[in-house]
């Protein structure tokens, strides 16, 4: 039998880049939120832009993370 999988949930997160410390290694800072799961992508892309456009960081890149159940039939 195969397993099959089921989403139940996802998360977007911006990923900030905010400059550089004392060290010169580089700040990012990560603002995460919960979307619906089975939300369009450029839609979550979008939405990330203008949260960026709000925020005093450069949008370094976007990222999502699903949740899902895997069961077997």
């Amino acid at each position: 039998m195969a397993a099959s999988e089921m989403v139940t949930g996802r998360k977007l997160v911006v990923v900030l880049y905010e400059g550089t410390d004392n060290n010169g290694k580089d700040i990012f800072r990560n603002q995460t939120f919960n979307v619906k799961y089975n939300s369009d992508i450029q839609s979550m892309y979008d939405a990330a832009a203008a949260i960026a456009s709000l925020c005093n960081g450069n949008l370094s890149r976007v990222e999502t993370t699903v949740t899902s159940h895997l069961f077997n039939n």
